[in-house]
């Protein structure tokens, strides 16, 4: 008799249980299900089922049948009952055979113990040391290492003493933010426990958000969740992000004692956001009235954890990248966190792909496959949205249209720093500023190129540009306001940290009655103070709504000590706008155009250009972006070139409603932290 074990990776089981939902089968079961009714031609069962696990199936079969027919017909019928791909099947599963002793051989060996016991106790899936040491991987997550590692060390004796039931008596509050790896963590806790044997091997996984608002009957499981409570142990994660300011009230009280009497069926994890420590005790307080509960704290992973996963995940696929790589890496993760949508190692997952993609793509289209596995700068020019193109800071800030007044004043503020830093006994001034001036006059673009100046001068330094509006320093929740203006700040210390409509901090208010504007104003100015010899912040806004900002906090204006105006643009400066961002695309003026622009814009009429919701460059760029597309639809119909943009194409773009250009952003989305994946 010969022996076959089929191994499948964590990750994929965990990826396909999350896909199918906890009601199914676990693939594993499924396979033993599959395995268990395969009959030869005479009748007579092909295999017999050893034992099976949540990683691995192992079973007997008859040394009349090749190795290679069985594991081409097991290969088979997983890639049609898992719809996998060959590639799947070879990553994620490992067929391996032995040779099964004889029963004489096994009674010897075991003294009367069965095959079927012996080979259960065989370890199946990773070991407790394997998972250990994914575990220590994670970033920010010391106090969850120090959990496993507790846990990994009880264990033994709970096992011995028959105690497992006084581990999973225990419930855990997690604090992490969204993005930093709560489903990894849980998954992590989830197979380690397993493999020490405090939990069932067969321990599903369950996630229940809490809504805002309770059903009629209360706060209850999911069908899902209460489904599979009754088929088997499992670990309950709980988001109750939405109750932590109502913990007291009768209906979560409720939902505690129901969790309580579930206890000999799961371990329960309870997520909230990152939070001030006596945040974090409060609630602990609140859930530790009926359970046991450990709390556990995932600091916010920092712009240099990302860049150590990217760099482990390429080296994973066999990859490394050059030096210069890594400063682009830098400035995409500025891009993708003020864009508001960042799902932290998510993000850096498809990061990753992207690089070895545009890394690949260039070696094949200039045939340097030996070059391929080191991923090099060249590769990734349009890595990041708004690239130098190689042109220094200077240059750059040298080249925008009617801003000479505040280039002086930027000069001068520079040399009155650089002065100060290179001077022994002359105090070197905080470098934060306040940009005032109406929509689409420049701020942003200044900023962001000041951080590049200040870097190549030896003031901060990293020089990265992280936007952000007021209100994301604002979170819904008590005691959450302040980690996260802290999480902000720390991804931006060595860097300028542009702060968009930081006026709406002055507007915020909350139950308590104590908006949290002023809370976030208090953590911001300390961050300022604390950072100030490599950390810059740019308030930027309206001047009457900065002033009323300013007042939150008697030592707010002390900690800006530059105030820089951006006026409106002339009727000239606009067109001469339309024309600059015309020649930095792809596309080429046509005979006439830049007399017709010019015409157009200096023909503006005064309730245009006075108009509230006027918007200076962001105006002139929604008219540009109308009129290449008129380009690009001509030339399609034509079928010319499309490298030509006509007068006749601005004629047609400006022929519409001026108000489709009225107070349009640039930017796609607010800027922010938005829900993500676990």
């Amino acid at each position: 008799m010969k022996k076959l074990i089929i191994r499948c990776s964590a990750d994929w089981i965990r990826a396909y249980v999350t896909e199918k939902g906890v009601r199914q089968p676990k693939p594993m079961e499924i396979m033993q299900d599959y395995i268990d009714r395969l009959e030869l031609d005479g009748g007579e069962k092909m295999f017999r089922i050893l034992d099976a696990s949540f990683y691995h199936v192992s079973a007997a079969y008859s040394e009349a049948l090749s190795d290679e027919t069985v594991i081409s017909l097991l290969s088979g019928i997983m890639k049609q009952v898992f719809e996998l791909t060959d590639q799947d099947l070879a990553d994620n599963f490992k067929f391996l055979i032995e040779e099964l002793p004889s029963e004489k051989e096994t009674e010897n060996e075991n003294a009367g113990e069965g095959v079927e016991e012996r080979f259960s106790q065989a370890p199946a899936g990773p070991s407790a040391d394997e998972i250990l040491a994914r575990i220590r991987s994670m970033k920010g997550a010391d106090q969850f290492i120090a959990l496993c590692e507790e846990m990994h060390a009880a264990a033994p004796l709970l096992r011995t003493r028959k105690l497992e039931d006084v581990f999973r008596s225990r419930a855990y509050l997690f604090s992490i933010d969204v993005g930093n790896g709560i489903g990894r963590s849980v998954g992590e806790f989830a197979d380690l426990a397993a493999v020490e044997g405090l939990i069932p091997p067969n321990t599903g996984l369950c996630y229940e958000k809490l809504p805002a608002e309770p059903a009629r009957e209360g706060i209850g499981f999911s069908e899902q969740t209460a489904a599979s409570l009754e088929q088997s142990f499992q670990i309950v994660l709980v988001d109750i992000t939405e109750w932590i300011d109502r913990m007291d009230q009768p209906v979560f009280r409720n939902y505690l004692y129901i969790i309580s009497q579930l206890q000999e069926r799961a371990i329960f994890v309870f997520r909230v956001p990152y939070l001030e420590q006596s945040q974090l005790e409060r609630i602990s307080a609140a859930l530790s009235d009926l359970l046991t509960v450990q709390t556990v704290v995932f600091v916010p992973i920092t712009g240099t954890d990302l860049q150590d996963i990217a760099a482990a995940s390429l080296a994973e696929r066999g990859f490394q990248a050059e030096d210069a790589v890594w400063e682009l890496f830098q400035q995409r993760i500025a891009e993708e966190k003020s864009d508001g949508y960042f799902y932290g190692v998510q993000t850096v997952k498809k990061i990753v792909n992207e690089m070895i993609y545009q890394q690949i793509r260039t070696c094949a289209m200039n045939e340097q496959e030996d070059a391929l596995q080191t991923i090099s700068e060249d590769s990734l020019r349009q890595f990041v949205r708004r690239n130098s193109g190689g042109i220094s800071p200077e240059e750059e800030l040298s080249r925008l249209v009617g801003v000479e007044k505040v280039k002086e004043q930027i000069e001068e503020i520079l040399n009155q720093i650089e002065y100060a830093a290179s001077h022994d006994g002359v105090e070197k001034p905080a470098m934060h500023m306040r940009f005032e001036g109406n929509p689409g006059t420049g701020k942003t673009t200044v900023a962001r190129i000041l951080g590049r100046m200040l870097k190549e001068r030896g003031l901060l330094s990293k020089g990265y540009f992280y936007e952000y509006a007021g209100g994301d320093f604002m979170a819904p929740y008590t005691g959450q306001t302040a980690p996260r203006v802290a999480s902000i700040c720390r991804d931006a210390y060595g860097s300028v940290l542009f702060i968009d409509e930081a006026y709406t901090l002055a507007n915020a208010s909350s139950r308590e009655g104590r908006g949290y504007g002023i809370e976030a104003v208090d953590a911001l100015i300390a961050q300022m103070e604390n950072h100030r010899e490599d950390f810059m912040v740019i308030l930027a806004g309206y001047p009457k709504d900065m002033e009323r900002l300013m007042k939150l906090n008697a030592g707010f204006a002390g900690r800006v000590p530059y105030v820089i105006e951006f006026p409106n643009y002339s009727r000239q400066e606009l067109a001469r706008i339309f024309m600059v961002m015309l020649k930095e695309s792809s596309f080429q003026a046509g005979e006439g155009l830049e007399k017709e622009v010019e015409d157009y814009f200096t023909g503006l009429d005064s309730s245009v250009i006075e108009a509230e919701n006027f918007s200076n460059a962001r105006f002139v760029r929604n008219i540009f972006e109308k009129t290449w597309s008129k380009t690009v639809m001509r030339a399609q119909i034509e079928g010319s070139p499309e490298a030509e943009v006509t007068a006749e194409d601005f004629q047609a773009a400006v022929s519409e409603d001026i108000r489709n250009y009225m107070d349009k952003p640039d930017r796609t989305s607010r800027p922010g932290f938005h829900l993500g994946l676990l």
